[in-house]
């Protein structure tokens, strides 16, 4: 959803309901597999120089799990509040924006979607597994417990180099 800087008046707040769709190949190479549905809210009000956006997004994306790497629905909602002006202002946080006066809020909302999804998602009643064909799994205290005894360097001491 585009909005466009001179279309708001000085200190009047109008608020925007938007859906916003995703391609799959804009979350690669993220964790994200997709999103299902997405919904914005945005309260505009322009101050001063300023354009004030406070945005809420409701969403629900597709992530594997980090047990099972079965794909799961990860559903929430993330708050943020952006400053936009003509000029740069990077000291305040403050983004320019572009030379036509537009805003694209999708941009945005991506964005949100791909900073506030965890990586460390699991099913309900997914379990971590304690190991498989070719691999097993440790905790931190039984790898550093198994490096103790051996290093893979070991075997170098049994070699004589003078040969």
């Amino acid at each position: 959803m585009k909005i466009y800087f001179n279309n708001y008046k000085e200190n009047e707040k109008v608020s925007l309901e938007f859906d916003s769709t995703f391609p799959k190949e804009s979350f690669s190479p993220t964790h994200i597999l997709g999103v299902k549905k997405c919904h914005s809210k945005a309260l505009i009000e322009k101050i001063d120089e300023y354009l004030e956006v406070n945005l809420s997004v409701s969403y629900t994306v597709l992530a594997p799990c980090v047990y099972t790497l079965e794909e799961m629905e990860y559903s929430h909602t993330e708050k943020e509040r952006l400053l936009f002006s003509y000029n740069s202002d990077e000291e305040n946080g403050i983004d320019p924006i572009c030379k036509d006066g537009s805003i694209d809020l999708d941009e945005y909302v991506h964005a949100l979607i791909v900073s506030s999804v965890p990586f460390n998602l699991h099913k309900k009643g997914a379990t971590l597994p304690k190991g498989g064909e070719g691999y097993r799994v440790l905790t931190e205290d039984e790898l550093n417990e198994e490096r103790s005894k051996s290093s893979p360097f070991d075997a170098l001491d049994s070699l004589d180099l003078d040969e």
